[in-house]
């Protein structure tokens, strides 16, 4: 798995570390929950700002998810938290998306 920065000194933006441990739980939890997941996960296709291509969504999962849900979510990293900035969504999806590819290939 990928180093997660923690300390202030860090190449990484606070937000960035924060995506990374997010993520860090995410996977945790599928592989509590959901064994094998990594192996359904088409890298090529993996885009975590939209609900078919994202990991999730590759799993068959309903990504509408309501209102009381998102908390799990952003803190598992699966979406982003709704308080980011909005001009920049883009580019950090990008980043959680990159972060998630980095996670499933360390374990294939």
């Amino acid at each position: 798995m990928s180093n997660l920065p923690t300390d202030v000194g860090s190449d990484y933006t606070q937000e960035e570390s924060d995506m990374m441990h997010a993520v860090s739980r995410g996977v945790g939890w599928l592989n509590k929950n959901y064994p094998g997941w990594v192996d359904k996960i088409d890298l090529n296709e993996l885009d975590m700002s939209t609900g078919t291509n994202c990991v999730l969504g590759q799993l068959g999962f309903d990504v509408n998810w309501h209102d009381d849900d998102r908390d799990f979510f952003e803190e598992n990293g699966f979406i982003l938290h709704h308080s980011e900035d909005y001009c920049n969504r883009g580019e950090l999806y990008s980043i959680l998306t990159v972060e998630w590819v980095d996670k499933i290939r360390n374990y294939l």
